[in-house]
């Protein structure tokens, strides 16, 4: 995306009453991050300090043009901005999803704007991190979350006790589960305090006592 650099300065004079070439480093990373004016995105998508390009990636007022740029930037970080980034188009995120860095493809796990597709392919990874961020992402359909909760890894059943989205059929299984902390997080699951099916399964998984049983109970 180009820009007039009279009309970049005159607006970077009125936001921090200096001109492109002085303003400092830090004060370039905190424009990335909060400004929304294209102009001013579109000369700090050139910057040459790393954090800047990352504030950048991350800024949900960058055009798509720039995401699509800094998608493809060979600094993990900044394409790492991009994936997490909840404005990144579906085609770019469809783009990260295969990229070589885990940390990448963690953040479009997580991004609840990546399409339902890349979450069921990211459900298949290798690597228990990416799974994980697909379990623990409210976007993430049921029948993927039902998978998931079968997962080998303990650290996948646990994103998935801990995400909001967790039907309570599901819940109801990892109560039983041989991991005491996937059993705790769905003890804490905020379904275990308005559904019915599910307060009664801790119960009789032993996570609650009488005194809470009533205490849930009643308060339904």
């Amino acid at each position: 995306m180009t820009y007039d650099k009279k009309e970049l300065n005159k607006i970077l004079k009125e936001l921090t009453g200096k001109t492109a070439s002085r303003i400092s480093e830090s004060k370039r990373e905190e424009l990335a991050r909060t400004s929304s004016n294209a102009v001013v995105l579109s000369w700090l998508a050139d910057d040459e300090y790393y954090k800047v390009l990352w504030g950048v990636a991350e800024n949900p007022s960058t055009p798509i043009e720039i995401l699509v740029k800094l998608a493809g930037n060979e600094a993990y970080g900044v394409r790492q901005g991009v994936a997490r980034n909840h404005s990144t188009p579906a085609e770019i995120l469809v783009k990260l999803a295969g990229d070589q860095e885990l940390i990448v493809r963690c953040d479009v796990a997580e991004n609840p704007s990546t399409p339902i597709e890349i979450l069921v392919k990211l459900a298949g990874d290798g690597e228990k991190y990416v799974r994980f961020s697909v379990a623990s992402n409210p976007s993430t359909p049921v029948e993927v979350l039902v998978k998931l909760a079968g997962d080998g890894e303990e650290y996948v059943r646990r994103g998935v006790a801990r995400n909001p989205s967790t039907p309570t059929e599901v819940l109801i299984k990892l109560v039983g589960d041989e991991s005491l902390d996937v059993r705790l997080r769905a003890s804490k699951h905020p379904h275990s305090r308005t559904d019915i099916r599910l307060i009664f399964a801790l119960y009789g998984s032993g996570e609650l006592d009488d005194e809470e049983l009533e205490s849930r109970v009643n308060a339904l």
